[in-house]
């Protein structure tokens, strides 16, 4: 009818139990796109908390009188992620 064939290809791709309806379709891909969203979430939610513990360590070495390169070569960074990160208040 209007040639929107996405009810189609949900239950193509879906495998087990096929929708009986659209609101089965639309519950579906609700929760497909939650879940998708919590694992987004949790991805950045690791790497946020990884770059303040990087931020965390490179401000005491700094603060203990480490040189640049040694913080850069102990966190693995260059030197740009460095001055960021000694730049930018937590």
């Amino acid at each position: 009818m209007t040639g929107d064939d996405r009810y189609e290809q949900m239950i193509n791709e879906e495998k087990g139990a096929k929708p009986k309806n659209m609101c089965e379709v639309l519950d579906y891909r609700e929760n497909k796109g939650r879940a998708e969203g919590r694992r987004e979430g949790i991805r950045e939610g690791r790497s946020e908390g990884i770059t303040e513990e990087k931020r965390r360590v490179a401000l005491q070495l700094k603060k203990r009188g480490f040189d640049d390169e040694i913080i850069r070569e102990i966190l693995e960074s260059d030197d740009d992620e460095l001055r960021q990160l000694l730049s930018t208040e937590g």
